[in-house]
């Protein structure tokens, strides 16, 4: 891109292109057994029969481990592979503008080997859709997707957030909380990753003191990667107390016998 940019050489465009795709097809299948893996079981070393004490209680030590990551392991990206899909998408654009000719028979080709029978290269759907050359997707709307928001924490379908993901929530337009950790990955043995969820707390939200109406505003982005609209969440504040119906005798005494309840309400667009 440099050396087209000084001598306006599409040739060095048409170079850096072949580059950039044949590393693409080098790397999808590295992709492809990182997603099987995350997808599947812990597999689970097994000690040999002819294994010490010591190195079963090594092998034990391992598949605990394993089995803690996957608590809160969020669905793999290849960083190679991202930054070559990102300026195999930038290429391909740029010599579309100069040559239409040069990339049209090749968008389908790439489509068909990274995306083999429609499959995902990614498991985030808005990170995959970027990358289909030929196909174009649908874009993710955030208001198809399933949040829910409970004073101090956000769960949202794993499949929408990743390692590289920015929480930010603003609390009646005024504000702003970034602090937010993941808690957990739930899991469903043997399900697909369309039902996974992931959990994600604040600690500086603990004590907020939520009023009827409060507004709140979830904005989730992935860090570098500009080409990805951020995915925006609305939630409203309902406040009531109701009497605790099994107190029949005190129902009167409102510090006891009133519950007080909140509900985040999610708001559409």
């Amino acid at each position: 891109m440099t050396l087209y940019a000084k001598t306006n050489d599409k040739n060095y465009l048409y170079e850096a292109y072949d580059l950039i795709k044949n590393n693409v097809n080098n790397l999808y299948e590295e992709q492809n057994k990182l997603n099987s893996t995350y997808l599947a079981e812990v597999s689970e070393k097994k000690a040999g029969s002819d294994a010490t004490p010591a190195q079963k209680k090594e092998i034990s030590a391992y598949n605990k481990m394993m089995k803690g990551i996957r608590k809160t392991e969020l669905a793999p990206i290849s960083e190679p592979l991202l930054l070559n899909c990102e300026l195999l998408k930038i290429l391909t654009t740029k010599i579309d503008s100069l040559d239409k000719d040069k990339t049209k028979a090749d968008r389908t080709k790439l489509d068909n080997i990274i995306h083999s029978g429609g499959k995902a290269l990614f498991l985030m759907p808005n990170i995959d859709n970027l990358y289909w050359f030929a196909t174009e997707k649908k874009q993710i709307v955030a208001d198809d997707i399933e949040v829910t928001f409970d004073k101090d924490s956000i769960e949202i379908p794993t499949m929408y957030v990743s390692d590289n993901t920015n929480i930010s929530v603003v609390v009646n337009k005024e504000k702003t909380y970034t602090d937010w950790s993941l808690d957990k990955v739930n899991r469903k043995k043997g399900a697909s990753i369309d039902s996974f969820t992931t959990l994600y707390k604040c600690k500086s939200m603990e004590k907020i003191d939520y009023s009827d109406g409060d507004t709140i505003e979830v904005t989730i982005t992935q860090k570098d990667l500009d080409g990805l609209e951020p995915l925006i969440f609305n939630f409203k504040v309902s406040r009531s107390k109701k009497v605790d119906v099994l107190d029949n005798w005190n129902w009167l005494n409102k510090a006891s016998s009133w519950t007080d309840t909140l509900i985040f309400e999610r708001m559409n667009h």
